[in-house]
């Protein structure tokens, strides 16, 4: 086959358009240096298919020409597998980081740096009843007693109110993330359906998977997520095992009531219009949720705020039950007896009876009728404070209350290790990221001048081989 006069022409054509694609791409990745999310591209060239031609030896019949250059493909830098374990890391990154912080804040609460604390409280309300034991008959001792407790009692019921706050501050938070999990999904299934479209017409949505990506990042964050990315470009993502998202179809979550939680908390379920619709509705199924923001949420609310609950309540009780034995064995300065100094179950609603608030009389100091001067039933209250009371009667109930401060504090410490840990990862992890797909504007820069000479080099090709072809064409026009 003979070889086209023009050929060269194409073969020009074809490098100009090659190295202008290669500009662009790179004025592309420029203009998105400081976008987040955004992925560097590069144009993939490659010889386009040479030309067979006849030999003009009868050694050599044929042989093939180049016929320049084409870009195959336009190449987005990223690595799936630093992906995947990024967000892994996120996903425990985001566990640890809400979990630090509603950790931080019931440690805040506690106020024990002070010595206006529950602990200081608790002190001071022993050492008025020896301060009552030394003078029973004191009416300045016994106010004292009465309005150290009462600021007790108050210090217990205001921390219970608070952590109990903190618990549906979470609980809420937990409608809050579940918004955003939905959210996420519906966008990622949108872009599939463009992601798939593209795909299919042969095209490269880099921009679209960036996109997608930086979505995906955000929902690795939130919760627990498994992912994987079909030929036809469509990713399917699982949330504990369960389909989220598929092609352009994505299930949503939603947050109910749970019935065995005896403060009626809310479980994340999959939301399913079905079974709601039913008379009565159906149970909706729980989602498995094992790490991630949502995860921090769940683990704060129901066992380090609740383990706190609980023993802030028992510590509560056992002094209302332990005082209020000894008191009621005891005379007040009227010959009263059998009377309670404590009314309530626990710390919730602990507060001072109001028979010892109306009448200061009423506090029973002493073990026997008539006996103004007697302190010992007042000195038996005071001893109580080294009873071991607490932790199946191997703790005393401050040194109770010291060790929950010190499991909260420790707990926030785990926290905020876990979370300092986490964040190296995911930065480090980042980083590798960056020096994978993010644009330098050096490199760029220096690419730009590459490209720039090439293209002004095809150009001069264009140049040469038109001024061949006038050459060819008017050398026939002679004598004129």
């Amino acid at each position: 086959m003979i070889r086209s006069t023009f050929a060269s022409l194409t073969l020009a054509n074809r490098a100009l358009v090659s190295q202008q694609l290669a500009l662009d791409i790179t004025a592309h990745n420029i203009a998105n240096a400081n976008t987040d999310g955004f992925t560097r591209q590069a144009a993939e060239m490659i010889a386009s298919i040479p030309f067979t031609i006849v030999g003009t030896t009868p050694a050599r019949p044929q042989h093939q020409l180049g016929t320049g250059v084409q870009v195959a493909n336009i190449k987005r830098f990223r690595d799936g597998f630093v992906d995947l374990q990024f967000r892994k890391e996120q996903q425990l990154l985001g566990q640890w980081e809400s979990s630090h912080t509603a950790i931080e804040r019931l440690e805040g609460s506690l106020n024990e740096l002070s010595t206006e604390g529950l602990a200081g409280s608790l002190s001071r309300f022993w050492n008025d009843w020896s301060a009552l034991a030394n003078s029973p008959e004191s009416q300045a001792s016994r106010k004292a007693l009465a309005e150290n407790a009462l600021t007790l009692t108050t210090q217990m019921n205001n921390r219970h109110r608070t952590w109990e706050t903190m618990q549906r501050d979470l609980d809420r938070q937990l409608a809050l993330r579940v918004q955003d999990i939905n959210n996420l999904t519906t966008r990622i299934a949108r872009l599939n359906d463009q992601i798939v479209r593209i795909v299919g017409a042969v095209d490269q949505p880099n921009d679209l998977r960036d996109q997608r990506d930086t979505l995906i990042d955000d929902l690795a964050k939130i919760v627990n997520i498994s992912y994987i990315e079909g030929a036809n470009g469509a990713v399917t993502i699982s949330i504990g095992g369960r389909t989220a998202v598929f092609s352009d179809q994505s299930f949503a979550l939603t947050v109910q009531a749970d019935p065995t939680n005896p403060d009626g908390f809310n479980q994340v379920m999959w939301h399913d219009a079905f079974r709601l619709e039913q008379t009565p509705p159906l149970d909706l199924d729980p989602v498995s949720i094992s790490s991630g923001q949502l995860f921090g949420d769940i683990y704060a609310r129901d066992t380090v705020i609740a383990r706190a609950l609980q023993s802030l309540q028992e510590l509560g009780a056992t002094l209302i039950t332990r005082v209020n034995e000894a008191h009621a064995l005891g005379f007040g300065l009227n010959n009263e007896t059998g009377l309670l100094f404590f009314e309530g179950t626990g710390a919730d609603d602990i507060t001072v009876s109001e028979i010892i608030t109306g009448d200061l009389d009423n506090i029973a100091a002493a073990s026997s009728q008539s006996s103004p001067g007697d302190g010992s039933n007042a000195l038996l209250i005071h001893d109580i404070q080294r009873e071991l009371t607490m932790n199946n009667a191997s703790a005393t109930m401050e040194d109770f209350f010291a060790g929950l401060v010190a499991e909260i504090g420790i707990s926030r410490q785990q926290a905020h290790g876990m979370q300092q840990n986490e964040r190296l990862l995911s930065s480090q992890l980042s980083q590798l990221r960056q020096s994978i797909g993010g644009v330098s504007l050096d490199e760029e820069a220096t690419n730009l001048i590459r490209f720039q000479h090439a293209y002004n080099a095809a150009a001069r090709l264009v140049t040469t081989f038109d001024e061949m072809l006038d050459r060819i064409i008017n050398m026939g026009i002679v004598g004129r």
